[in-house]
This record gives C-alpha cells, sequence and structure tokens, in this order.
C-alpha cells in the first residue's frame, strides 16, 4: 500500500504494506449527543490516537501494545508527522504487527471534524510521556469517548470515574489488558460507558477546570517563548524585554500557542498568534 503524508512542507510517498489511507471525513452536527448507529455491535475494537505525532506523544509504544493484543483491531491514527525519525520507528512496528491488528494513518485532522471523527470510535488511546493538560483528552470525553491513557497526565482517577484508565508506562500488559476488556463489552455497557464519560467532561466544563489548566498552560508557553526571544537578542548584543499580562501580551514575543476556555459550558479550542508588536 501506498499513502501519502506531509513530511517537511513537502509531500513525501512511503511505502507501507500494512497502512490504509482513511476517507474524508464528514462533519458532525455538534450536537454532543450520542448516536446509536456509531455504536460496535460486532468487528473490530475501533481504537484512535489523535495526536502530534512525536517521541513525547509515544505513538510506537501504542503500537508496542496492539502488537501483544489478542482481539481484532482497528486502529487510526491522526496527527501532524511532527519528528520523522520517530514516524518511520512506527512504521516498522507496524510492518511487523500481526494480521488482525489493521492501522490507518489519515494525516491532519480539522478541528471541527473532531467531535464526528472521535464517535466513530470506540477507545481513544494516548500513552503519552507527559502532557500539561491533554486539550485532545477532553475533546475525546466530550464525544462520549472512554480513554486509555498513561499516568503522565493530570486526568488521573479515570477508571473509579468509570471513563478510562490512566496507567503506569512500565507495565504495558495492563494496556494489553484494558483493550481486551474493551473489546468484550456489549454494546449495552459500551453505552453507559459513553454516557458516563460525556456527563464528566461536562462536569469539568461547569467547574472550570479545564480553563485554569488551559490559561496555566498558555501562560506558560508565552513565558518560554518569551524567554527564548530575550536570549537570542541578548546573544545577539541586543536584549529586548518583553512582558505580558491578562488580556494582552508583551511585545518582542511571536508564534502561535492554543487556548482553550469556557463560555456557556462548552469549550472552545482556537489558536492565538503572538506578534511582535502585540500590545502592552
Amino acid at each position: 500500500m501506498i499513502f501519502r503524508s506531509e513530511l517537511g512542507g513537502h509531500a513525501k510517498r512511503v511505502s507501507a504494506t500494512r497502512i490504509a489511507v482513511a476517507v474524508d471525513l464528514v462533519t458532525g452536527n455538534g450536537t454532543g449527543e450520542i448516536a446509536s448507529a456509531t455504536m460496535r455491535t460486532s468487528g473490530p475494537l475501533r481504537v484512535v490516537f489523535l495526536s502530534r505525532i512525536s517521541a513525547k506523544k509515544n505513538l510506537d509504544y501504542a503500537i508496542r501494545v496492539l502488537s501483544e493484543v489478542s482481539c481484532p483491531v482497528e486502529f487510526t491514527v491522526f496527527g501532524m508527522i511532527d519528528d520523522d525519525a520517530h514516524w518511520t520507528e512506527c512504521l516498522k512496528h507496524i510492518e511487523s504487527l500481526p494480521e488482525h491488528i489493521g492501522v490507518r494513518y489519515a494525516g491532519v485532522v480539522r478541528h471541527k471534524d473532531v467531535p464526528a471523527l472521535l464517535s466513530l470510535q470506540d477507545l481513544f488511546f494516548l500513552p503519552t510521556r507527559g502532557e500539561n493538560y491533554g486539550h485532545a483528552v477532553f475533546e475525546a470525553l466530550a464525544a462520549g469517548l472512554p480513554v486509555l491513557l498513561s499516568d503522565q497526565t493530570p486526568w488521573r482517577g479515570l477508571r473509579e470515574k468509570g471513563i478510562g484508565w490512566d496507567l503506569p508506562l512500565g507495565s504495558p500488559g495492563g494496556f494489553v489488558a484494558v483493550i481486551e476488556e474493551q473489546a468484550r463489552m456489549s454494546p449495552a455497557e459500551m453505552l453507559a460507558q459513553r454516557a458516563r464519560a460525556q456527563e464528566y467532561a461536562l462536569q469539568v466544563a461547569d467547574d472550570g477546570v479545564a480553563v485554569s489548566q488551559s490559561r496555566s498552560v498558555f501562560l506558560e508557553l508565552i513565558s518560554q517563548h518569551a524567554a527564548s526571544r530575550r536570549a537570542q537578542s541578548a546573544s545577539a548584543g541586543a536584549l529586548e524585554e518583553t512582558s505580558g499580562r491578562a488580556g494582552g501580551v508583551g511585545g518582542g514575543v511571536g508564534g502561535e500557542v492554543g487556548l482553550v476556555f469556557s463560555e456557556g459550558g462548552v469549550i472552545l479550542w482556537g489558536w492565538i498568534r503572538l506578534s511582535s508588536g502585540g500590545r502592552r
């Protein structure tokens, strides 16, 4: 099978016999309702990875876990390839997967399509090496999707809440057991699990937890970027002071950062561009 991916700004052809290319997504209605038409009643367990493809996000670990799973799985990978070397390593692992594990690489998904994408899956899988917050985790829960995560995120106690799992990376067998447990669930059990996940996401939004977490991440990114710019200026012999405050960003800061905030109990997400001519 030949698929196309965007690497370094140029389309590159990559050979892989175990990968299929997903078709374009249809846009969901955005209501957040759990449609019975998306419920799995038979066939492979539908597992999704939606994040940047880099060593930190640990996609290769996810693939190695799937190599030990005995039940049929359809694994869909969405995300920008940030690390070519890591992606090459992932391809090697994909080539050696058993026949009952299928993999689709589907590239970058438009944010407006994320709810529809996730609603067609059975399990969100992100064995990340570390997250400040994990916006994709919230989006999965908001779409009514249970999540299988490492214990390196703020999302903890998921099994007790009946909405997912947060497991140590040092025990890959635990991830294998969860995937096989999920595959054995009845449609009624899955529907109840989805409802709990969505209800918890609404509680998070109403409590303002997502707003507080995202604001902290946002300000940290600004601080890191400003420090980087100051260091660059200092090395050139022209230190440029930058500053920022709530409602505005200091001059001398450039680039883009993501921001999540709540409005009327609904989480809104977007990119904010920080220009060097920002207001003080």
